[in-house]
Parts: structure tokens; C-alpha cells; sequence
């Protein structure tokens, strides 16, 4: 192993990282999930010591130097609070939030938060996407976020709007690669205000957008990372004695070990994550740490660097952990605000109007019953139950319902009723003509079947609102065809 070097790079000889304080008993509520949040809060590094470098050993304060500690999410992808549609979904930043003051509150060292990028997803509403990252930054000035490492997904909102809206939150946005030619030459529009301080602690922070997942614009273009590192570190003065120099990757873990292995100056710690679902374990690319955070802002994870070295640990952000309540309460505004967006121009279909899955049943009564015994059957109606805010939310809708946005569609539980679900119009488009012509065959199929659906069903049950989602099993699960020829 390459031995680490400078005044935050003596090799550790620990045995073992010192235990971490634990959630509070409220996180502690007996069952098998619980068990293995607490297998990661309680156990400090216990996995993330398998399978490679240990994460008690690497890169250490000198003696003397009280420990620091960054904590970090990433790719929340537009969801302030997980998706309720599947049980024991993880994230939310209530949820975040809370964790982070408990942290902040055991008191051991400073704790420098980050967001990893990402903070926009799908908009089905044009004007969803400002409203939910707005929405979003005044969340991360809540929590003390100090910066947010902008990811290609946020670029989508356009690099004037984005700091726009990042001024107006009080929140920086950073790429530090990001290069935009203007009048005067090249500006780069994101630059990150470079030292942080936080509880009379300093780190040097660079946020970089792998290049490989592109800028979105042809009028900007992408810095290599390690140009744009060797450059934010020198208009610093260099680093402090002390000091570490973290980098904020928006990219994957491989891509960062091979950028930042070999670059000079070498990051102590470099937090990483796109679409990254595993939970890893830290590993050493020659003398940095790199740490890959988990899409879907699903675990907070800490990182401490200590006179005894490098401990690194993912907590989960699940049902256990108590909403933060101001959170919470911007949350539920968000919801209030765009309950009252106007409703975009509906789209026209082919094949006449929607019918409705009763229409069906007639004809298709096995299929019927079938889907009757699916959760798929009246789902807008136990979410409008459940969460009467959630039934109305532009960005939900139109999973749980027929025709949503099209003419004839779903508008609500009220004028449509009948298309309050996850019908078989859903799959097989409209019925109109087909029920007026009596049926017949060849409506709603397409070639390839069944794997052709795959697009159409992962369109919904995405691994942000079905994570671990298992095409084939669930396609058997709801099986209502006969092999041709029968």
C-alpha cells in the first residue's frame, strides 16, 4: 500500500475506530430494518471495513489537530421526501436534516455538510422544476448544507437560473470546472468559494462534474478535473497547515479513483456518487480516500478525520429517523404550492376515448380479477386516503392513474373516477375503439411482448420509486395472458 503523506496523511495503526454515539432510542424501534440501520450507526465501520481498505486507517490529522467531519448525500433527484408508493423507502430531507443536527449535536468534532448534485429529477410540470429546487436550496440553508456540487441534472435549469435561485437560498452551487466563454474571455459561472470554515475548522473544497456525463449546453464546456483542482487550490494560496483538501465528484467511483489516483495535489478525501446503489466500502486510490455516496440521497454518510485516521460510515435515512420538523413544514408549503400550477395542455390520443378498466372486465374476466387482486387496482384512491396532499402532487400523478395529461384522461377522483388506478388502458392505451368495435384481436400489444414492456413499466417503477425492482418476477406476479396459439 502506498503510505500517505503531509500532515493529514499518517497511516493509521489503529485496531479499530472508536464507537460513534448512536441514534437516540426513538431510532431504535425493534425490527429487522431497524437492526441493520443500527448495524451501520452502531457499528461505525464494521461493513464498510469489508472488502477492502479498512476505514479505520489513511489519511489522520496530526496529533493535537481535533478531528473534522464531513457528512454527505447525493442525487436526491427531485424528491424532498421518499416516494410512499413502496414500504420502507429510505431518504428525505426531513429525514436528513434531523440526523444532521444529531450529529452536529454529539459534539466531537465540527461537521461540514455536503450535497452531492443532483438535486433536480423528473418534472412532469414545467413549472415543477424551479419550484422543487427552490424548494430544495432553502432546505439545504436549513440544514447548514455548505455547498451543493451541481450535477448534469441541474444543469438542465440553465447556469443563470441556477444561481439565480442558489443566491436566493443563500446556498452555494458549485462546479469548479464549469467553463462558459463570455465577452471578456472564458468565465466559469459556478466557481466555489474554495475554503470553507465551520466551528473554527477550514477545508479546502472543490466541486467537479465528471465530464463524461456532459455540461447539457454546447455553450459550456467541461475542465478536466485535475486542471481544475491544481488551479482552485492554487488561487487559494495552497493549503493551510492542517487543512484538508476534499473534493466533491459528480461521478462515480471508478472515475474518481482514476482521476484523482494519481493527481497533483492529491485530495485527502474525495466523496463521490452517480447512480450508485450498493453500499461500498471506502477504498484508497494511491494516496486519497474516495467515498461513494448513494443515489437517491438514501444514507447520510460521515466521514471523520481523526488523529487515529479515516472513519467512514453510511447511515440510513429510514422510517426510524424522526422528521426535522422544520423540514417538514417546508415540505408540506411546497406541496401547498404547486397543488395550485395550472394544468399543462393535454396531449390528443389515438384509438378514441378512455373507457376504463370495468369496460373490460366483460370480455376479459380472468384479467379482470387478476388486476382487481393487484395493488395496481384503485391506486390513486389509497394514496388520496393515505395522503390526501400526495393525491394531488403534478409529479405523482400520473403513476398511479389513466391517461394523465392526455384529452379524456384523468383529472381527479371526483370527475374521473374510474381512471383513478393503474388500468389496463395504462398498458394497452386507449380502449375506446376497441370496445366499440366489440373487441378483436391484436389491441394492445406490442411486438417483443412481453420484454417490450420493460421500458414502459420502468418508466414508473424507476430504482428511485421501486428500488430493487425485479422486471420478470413482478411481470409473472401479474400475469393475465395465454402463450400464443391457446
Amino acid at each position: 500500500m502506498v503510505q500517505p503523506r503531509g500532515p493529514w496523511r499518517r497511516a493509521s495503526q489503529q485496531s479499530g475506530p472508536e464507537p460513534a454515539p448512536g441514534p437516540s432510542p426513538r431510532f431504535r424501534a425493534g425490527s429487522a430494518r431497524c437492526a441493520l440501520g443500527l448495524f451501520f450507526v452502531l457499528g461505525a465501520v464494521a461493513l464498510l471495513g469489508t472488502g477492502g481498505a479498512g476505514a479505520d486507517e489513511g489519511a489522520a490529522t496530526p496529533e493535537g489537530v481535533p478531528p473534522v467531519a464531513v457528512a454527505a448525500t447525493t442525487q436526491s433527484l427531485g424528491a424532498l421526501e421518499p416516494c410512499d408508493c413502496v414500504e420502507g423507502m429510505l431518504g428525505g430531507f426531513p429525514r436528513r436534516l434531523a440526523l444532521l443536527r444529531k450529529l452536529r449535536g454529539a459534539g466531537r468534532a465540527p461537521v461540514f455538510a455536503f450535497d452531492g448534485g443532483d438535486l433536480t429529477g423528473k418534472a412532469r410540470h414545467p413549472g415543477l422544476l424551479a419550484a422543487k429546487t427552490r424548494a430544495a436550496l432553502d432546505l439545504c440553508r436549513a440544514g447548514d448544507i455548505a455547498l451543493v456540487a451541481a450535477g448534469e441534472r441541474d444543469l438542465r435549469l440553465g447556469v443563470d437560473r441556477l444561481r439565480e435561485l442558489s443566491a436566493a437560498a443563500g446556498v452555494p452551487v458549485a462546479c469548479d470546472n464549469l467553463v462558459r466563454p463570455g465577452p471578456r474571455g472564458e468565465e466559469r459561472p459556478l466557481a466555489g468559494p474554495g475554503r470553507l470554515v465551520r466551528g473554527g475548522r477550514s477545508l479546502l473544497v472543490v466541486a467537479l462534474l465528471d465530464p463524461a456525463l456532459g455540461a447539457g449546453d454546447p455553450g459550456l464546456r467541461l475542465e478536466a478535473p485535475q486542471e481544475a483542482l491544481r488551479r482552485v487550490v492554487a488561487a487559494q494560496g495552497g493549503r493551510r497547515p492542517g487543512e484538508a483538501l476534499v473534493v466533491l465528484f459528480h461521478g462515480d467511483g471508478a472515475a474518481a479513483e482514476r482521476l484523482f489516483g494519481t493527481s497533483d495535489p492529491a485530495p485527502d478525501l474525495v466523496l463521490a456518487g452517480h447512480d450508485q446503489q450498493r453500499r461500498l466500502p471506502p477504498r484508497r486510490a494511491g494516496r486519497t480516500w474516495v467515498v461513494e455516496l448513494l443515489r437517491d440521497a438514501r444514507a447520510l454518510s460521515e466521514v471523520v478525520l481523526a488523529p487515529g485516521g479515516v472513519r467512514a460510515r453510511h447511515l440510513s435515512l429510514d422510517e426510524h429517523v424522526p422528521d426535522d420538523p422544520r423540514a417538514r413544514a417546508r415540505v408540506e408549503r411546497y406541496f401547498a404550492e404547486v397543488a395550485g400550477l395550472p394544468e399543462p395542455p393535454r396531449r390528443p390520443t389515438a384509438g378514441g376515448g378512455f373507457v376504463g378498466s370495468a369496460a373490460c372486465a366483460a370480455c376479459h374476466r380472468e384479467a379482470w380479477e387478476r388486476f382487481r387482486a393487484s395493488k395496481h387496482h384503485r391506486a390513486q384512491h389509497r394514496v388520496a386516503a393515505a395522503k390526501p396532499a400526495r393525491a394531488r402532487a403534478r409529479e405523482c400523478i400520473g403513476c398511479h392513474v389513466v391517461g394523465y395529461g392526455f384529452d379524456g384522461g384523468f383529472v381527479d377522483l371526483e370527475a374521473t373516477p374510474e381512471l383513478g388506478e393503474v388500468g389496463c388502458e395504462s398498458c394497452h392505451g386507449v380502449g375506446g375503439a376497441h370496445v366499440a368495435r366489440g373487441g378483436g384481436r391484436g389491441y394492445g400489444l406490442r411486438p417483443g411482448f412481453p420484454e417490450s414492456w420493460r421500458p414502459l413499466c420502468t418508466s414508473c417503477h424507476d430504482p428511485s420509486n421501486s428500488p430493487g425492482f425485479d422486471f420478470e418476477r413482478r411481470l409473472e406476479a401479474i400475469r393475465h395472458w395465454k402463450p400464443r396459439g391457446q
